[in-house]
């Protein structure tokens, strides 16, 4: 009798497991919005890793993910969001985490840029992590759809501008020879050239 009891309340708690871990990944898959709890110093989503992460630094709000890719061993998040360093005007800052599961999502690696300075309305960061390279960015101007991304190694790639920002990952050591912002018909509306 005692046996079939554990044998009862084991399964119980394997199905209530399932369901939990189900639950997370359905937000996950769906995008859905920021789950508001952290179990101890891991995050259910990488999302909350981030916010986290930032969180820590100092206050901020109006936090949007602008893009989300696998990573090796976890994933990479884009986002922006607002912050007011004390005795200055609130800004707008975008950055990116890499996060990897542990017991939960935890942030292991993560950078910040802010804004471009008018009238440039593009701003953009490439950094170079585990054997790729990670070229994300910001746009000001509403009517960039897109963003077509050239190389100096060959890789030409438009992406498309979600939550006023962007975010491309490609395998190996690459440096950025231009970025146009496009608008809906295709026509350039700004362009960055590196030589």
């Amino acid at each position: 009798m005692n046996q079939r009891r554990i044998m009862v309340v084991a399964v119980s708690i394997g199905l209530v497991l399932i369901a939990l871990a189900m639950g997370a990944v359905a937000v996950i898959a769906s995008g859905g919005p920021l789950p508001v709890r952290s179990i101890g110093p891991y995050a259910i989503v990488p999302e909350k890793a981030a916010a986290d992460m930032l969180n820590n630094r100092g206050t901020i709000s109006n936090f949007q993910v602008v893009q989300r890719q696998r990573w090796p061993g976890g994933q990479l998040v884009v986002y922006n969001y607002t912050v007011q360093p004390p005795g200055q005007p609130l800004r707008r800052e975008f950055g990116f985490a890499l996060v990897e599961m542990r017991a939960g999502w935890s942030v292991f690696d993560a950078q910040l840029f802010r804004q471009a300075s008018p009238p440039a309305t593009i701003s953009y960061a490439v950094i170079e992590r585990n054997g790729q390279t990670i070229i994300y960015g910001a746009v000001a101007n509403p009517d960039m759809v897109s963003v077509l991304i050239r190389t100096h190694q060959g890789t030409q790639q438009q992406v498309s501008v979600a939550n006023n920002g962007f975010a491309l990952v490609v395998p190996g050591s690459q440096s950025v020879q231009e970025i146009q912002g496009l608008q809906r018909n295709g026509q350039s509306l700004e362009q960055h050239t590196t030589p």
